[in-house]
């Protein structure tokens, strides 16, 4: 399938079966309109008469966590593994240090603004994994 161009902007494209990546270069109105493709396909996602006629997949810890790994590196960099915990993962955000585990849905960081942050980021991620289950992310 080709690509799609949303506004010169966001790049749309299918991946694999069931998964779309999008791409674009980081700027506040391209990340505003990358924020409403995402929002318009997990909606459909969402919709009852898409999701009835989606098959229900189930994505194992090991593959949540290798797509949530991928994702966080593309927006923030570097992502290393959390040497006690599988499906834990380290990254630094704005000189920050941040621990996001997949299977506990939590992020923890020492400021609260880039915890809600990669929140967030993280919730999005879940969400377009499983669209009807949610995230339970802690905002603490």
């Amino acid at each position: 399938a080709l690509p799609i161009r949303v506004m010169d902007a966001v790049t749309v494209k299918k991946a694999a079966p069931g998964v779309v990546e999008l791409e674009w270069a980081s700027h506040p109105v391209n990340d505003l309109v990358a924020d409403s493709v995402l929002s318009v396909i997990m909606q459909s996602l969402i919709s009852p008469n898409t999701s009835k006629n989606m098959a229900k997949a189930e994505t194992s810890l090991q593959d949540k966590a290798d797509i949530v790994r991928v994702m966080l590196e593309e927006r923030y960099g570097a992502v290393q593994p959390a040497d006690d915990d599988d499906g834990a993962f380290n990254l630094t955000v704005d000189e920050t240090h941040v621990t996001v585990h997949v299977g506990k849905e939590t992020v923890t960081c020492s400021d609260p603004d880039i915890q809600k942050r990669v929140e967030n980021a993280v919730r999005r991620m879940l969400t377009c994994l499983h669209p009807t289950g949610g995230c339970s992310c802690d905002t603490r």
